[in-house]
């Protein structure tokens, strides 16, 4: 019986040692393979903003634009996330996509501009873009785009004519615009969609009302309290210009059965956004991706992406609108392409210059009542 039982334990001993030296070297190759992963040579780096790649924002749109153009000619990427959104920290990014033989960097976000800002002098022999904006100090008052860089930059004064022509051509008449004077893109967006939501007015010969609210002096309380007071009191609609915001705002949206329009990034996906006018990032990076790999990058040089490119592009939310017009709105598209329909771009003018004929306007700040 004794030694029944000790051939019984000793094969139990045999036994599990193997599956802990099996473990063990499964282990050890998946540590070593995700080791080597990391030290894997790229041809063509991302550098987000410290977030991820599936943030349904300018990262995730920059990074298809990368794995299309890159998937098709069979060249090696990759991206690099920050560990935190710190100079230093997307620097030492840099560092490391360069150092695993990245020819290209890409910067998917105007946040990234004192990054480049660097990072161009320090690698004069690594090529560089720069998506929705441009290489600047820290303070802002000195741009320098290196002869290794391009600036990718897009027509916000368009993207706000087209939001703002949609949500007219969609039947509704009273709006909000929710802006940052500080912000130059916002600017651009609420000029944009004023000279849009007139032109559709003018067409349709009816007259619309819009509030405009400045919330350069504002925090989120105060951007909640007016969506919901403005929603409450009959406004049908709320045009935003930034992520955050959007989503604030449609939270208000939903309990009040108002909708919102957002620019730059797509919104679709929260329940009370009619829609989007976005960049064509993916689009753009792919293009530039393209002219780099022909011998034609465009170092040293702003590139615009507009309506004539295909720079612009609005994505409806079809929970919300089955029937949208989009015959009338692409001949409008491509008026604006063409020129046939001139926009005035100065936002240090006032809106009384705009001429906006078909639109009762009331500017106000959050000091107003």
């Amino acid at each position: 019986m004794n030694k029944h039982h000790t051939f019984k334990t000793g094969l139990f001993i045999s036994i599990l040692i193997t599956i802990i030296f099996v473990y063990f070297a499964i282990f050890s190759r998946l540590f070593i393979s995700s080791k080597s992963d990391k030290k894997e040579s790229v041809n063509v780096a991302l550098i987000t903003d410290s977030s991820d790649i599936d943030d349904s924002s300018y990262n995730q749109y920059a990074y298809e634009g990368i794995k299309k153009y890159c998937e098709k000619v069979n060249i090696s990427y990759g991206y690099y996330k920050p560990s935190d959104s710190s100079i230093e920290s997307s620097l030492s990014s840099v560092d490391e996509a360069v150092k695993n033989g990245a020819e290209l960097i890409v910067f998917p976000d105007s946040r990234l501009s004192e990054t480049l800002y660097q990072a161009q002098d320090r690698y004069q022999d690594i090529n560089f873009i720069l998506v929705d904006g441009e290489p600047m100090s820290s303070d802002g008052t000195v741009v320098n785009i290196g002869d290794n860089v391009t600036s990718l930059l897009f027509d916000d004064d368009e993207s706000g004519f087209l939001a703002g022509y949609s949500c007219v051509l969609c039947g509704y008449k009273t709006f909000a615009v929710i802006y940052n004077s500080d912000l130059t893109s916002d600017m651009h967006y609420y000029y944009g969609f004023l000279q849009g939501s007139d032109y559709a007015a003018k067409e349709a010969d009816i007259q619309i009302t819009i509030k405009s609210r400045d919330i350069s002096s504002a925090g989120n309380e105060y951007i909640t309290k007016f969506a919901n007071k403005t929603y409450s009191k009959g406004t049908e609609l709320i045009f935003t210009c930034d992520k955050d915001v959007c989503e604030l705002v449609d939270k208000q949206a939903s309990k009040c059965y108002g909708l919102v329009m957002n620019g730059g990034s797509n919104m679709t996906n929260l329940p009370s956004v009619l829609g989007s006018v976005t960049k064509n990032i993916s689009n753009a990076v792919y293009l530039e991706l393209d002219s780099f790999y022909s011998g034609k990058f465009n170092g040293g040089a702003n590139i615009t992406f507009n309506t004539t490119n295909n720079g612009i592009k609005l994505i409806i939310n079809e929970n919300l609108i089955s029937d949208f017009p989009k015959e009338k709105y692409d001949i409008t598209y491509k008026k604006l392409s063409d020129g046939t329909i001139p926009l005035i771009s100065d936002t240090t003018v006032d809106t009384e210059s705009l001429n906006l004929s078909n639109i009762t306007l009331k500017n106000t700040t959050p000091t107003d009542n």
